[in-house]
């Protein structure tokens, strides 16, 4: 028997902040330093590190987002193809940052244990309640890798 969607929605994979050419030149710039100070300390496997991570992050940054399909159900969460049953996660929070709405899954995952949901079109207050019935909510607050990454453009 097929689990019945509780809410259902989809959303951007991340947010899509434009960058202007002076951002990539910035970027360039400061790889391309990091890399001409590493081979002037002879350490040249720092040198190609950092200019892989240059290519590394412009790709990245260029990269349109996917739109993703999300459901909670009486049963758990799919994310996009993702089900993750409700005694896989620990906790959650809904909380607004800059305006936005996000679902913050904890899960038992040791390695990136955190599922960041945009809530674009969906009611908060919603979410929170249907969620409260099986899970506890727990309020995150940003970190500082978070802020720095929002700053950045990321």
């Amino acid at each position: 028997m097929e689990d019945e969607a509780i809410i259902r929605w989809t959303s951007m994979e991340h947010d899509l902040e434009p960058k202007s050419s002076d951002w990539y030149i910035s970027l360039i710039v400061i790889g391309a330093s990091i890399a001409i100070a590493s081979v002037l300390a002879d350490n040249i496997l720092l040198a190609i590190f950092a200019i892989l991570a240059t290519i590394a992050v412009i790709i990245h940054a260029s990269q349109k987002p996917e739109t993703l399909y999300f459901e909670i159900t009486q049963h758990g969460i799919l994310a996009n193809q993702e089900f993750v049953p409700y005694p896989r996660i620990h906790s959650f929070c809904v909380r607004e940052i800059g305006g936005k709405n996000e679902l913050i899954i904890r899960t038992d995952k040791f390695v990136l244990p955190y599922i960041i949901i945009h809530l674009d079109n969906v009611p908060p207050g919603l979410v929170r309640n249907t969620l409260l019935r099986n899970l506890d909510e727990i309020y995150r607050i940003e970190s500082l890798p978070e802020k720095a990454l929002r700053y950045l453009g990321f």
